[in-house]
């Protein structure tokens, strides 16, 4: 029995050796995720396997992705056949760290630019739009009565507001007026 689990054993490790050698050879057209089973066993029994490199996309990932200050979410972040047991290839590496340059210089270079032009446009068209339009009148309405109660309340008691209210005849001297006939 033990001697025919080793051959069973023995049987799918060369298999799986020969499959690494055709992948590692780039005779072997899989899917990505049959690359990653691959990859799997090909860790599990200690082969060497060589990991897809996808420079051009992870570089213009790690572009935009720094460019937007990190806005873009890392599950986007295009993945190699083998990368996660071997980890990225070099290649990759050196392509997402210059990707990464790239963007920062772009993002801190384009917001020291346009973001205070960003930053004045924004609230020139705040007062044009109809909830700014809205939120002036608001304020207009509320100084208007704030003035009308000052004036109110200046006049409130005067010879003016008495006569308005006809209380006060200047010509009368017993309704406090000044002159009398």
């Amino acid at each position: 029995m033990i001697y025919g689990q080793r051959n069973k054993q023995g049987g799918e490790a060369d298999a799986v050796a020969e499959l690494v050698r055709r992948w590692n050879a780039g005779e072997l057209d899989i899917s990505r995720d049959k690359a990653n089973q691959l990859a799997e066993k090909a860790a599990q029994y200690g082969m060497e396997f060589d990991v897809e490199s996808r420079p051009l996309s992870k570089g213009l990932f790690d572009f935009v992705d720094t460019a937007a200050f990190g806005m873009v979410p890392d599950a986007w972040r295009p993945e190699s056949a083998g990368q996660d047991y071997y980890g990225e290839s070099g290649v990759d590496r050196f392509a997402g760290g210059v990707g990464s340059v790239g963007g920062a210089i772009t993002g801190v270079g384009g917001a020291l630019k346009y973001g205070p032009k960003a930053i004045g446009y924004g609230m020139g068209v705040a007062k044009d739009s109809s909830l700014g339009k809205a939120v002036a009148g608001m304020k207009e309405n509320i100084q208007i009565q704030k003035a009308k109660s000052y004036a109110q309340n200046l006049y409130k008691g005067s010879k003016v507001d008495r006569w308005n209210r006809n209380e006060y005849d200047p010509f009368n001297v017993f309704s406090g007026g000044d002159v009398g006939f």
